[in-house]
């Protein structure tokens, strides 16, 4: 299994604001309610933001399977990877130096006995889930996410310019396309992560790229 960094990437085109959770190359994150946790390979201290950071990791893995969490004791305790092997997740940590460590191993239920599986559906302005239920019909027989070869999204500007990505894999877990969305999803889930310091300062990063756009005061 491949390492994954938590990260929030932000993109932009035709005055369209784009943020994403990520995960790369695989899948995010450790013990929600449900999992096991079985013998903790460290007797360091554990902060509490730790172990948030931990369960929100091994989360995204809900195999049914052992995982091994490499994450940092540094706030905003990066995760940089959840991994299948111990010694491929020591040999990680050592490559990211003194402050990571191996967490682990968690191992958190599958979804109704099931792999994990690609379920797109959107949430619509102003607060409707799943609207437009007709044009986000899933596969009528279920993609295990496993299977998802890439992942493409084209936005289409007035003007004729595009914007285009393309994730290999189902790399990415949620997008967002405006400060609103951001707000309302984005910044409460990395305020209760990590700490209202660091979700400011993501908010703070699109409130700089959104000042370039013409028509301000």
């Amino acid at each position: 299994m491949a390492a994954t960094k938590l990260v929030v990437p932000v993109l932009f085109a035709g005055g369209m604001l784009v943020v994403t959770f990520a995960r790369a190359p695989t899948r995010p994150t450790a013990a929600p309610p449900g999992a096991t946790m079985m013998a903790q390979d460290t007797t360091r201290e554990l902060s509490a933001g730790l172990l948030r950071r931990l369960a929100a990791a091994a989360d995204g893995y809900r195999t049914g399977t052992p995982v091994y969490v490499v994450a940092s004791y540094a706030s905003p305790h990066t995760v940089v990877g959840v991994f299948e092997s111990r010694e491929r997740a020591q040999r990680i940590a050592r490559e990211y130096g003194r402050t990571y460590d191996v967490f682990g191993p968690y191992v958190t239920p599958r979804d109704y006995g099931r792999p994990i599986i690609f379920l797109a559906k959107p949430h619509c302005d102003p607060t409707i889930y799943s609207c437009e239920a007709d044009k986000w019909l899933l596969p009528k027989v279920p993609w295990a996410a496993d299977d998802i070869d890439s992942v493409t999204i084209t936005a289409y500007h007035r003007s004729g310019e595009t914007w285009h990505v393309r994730s290999p894999r189902l790399q990415v877990d949620a997008v967002f396309f405006t400060l609103a969305a951001h707000d309302k999803f984005v910044f409460p889930y990395y305020a209760g992560l990590v700490g209202t310091a660091y979700a400011d300062s993501l908010r703070q990063s699109l409130g700089a790229y959104i000042q370039r756009a013409p028509g301000g005061p």
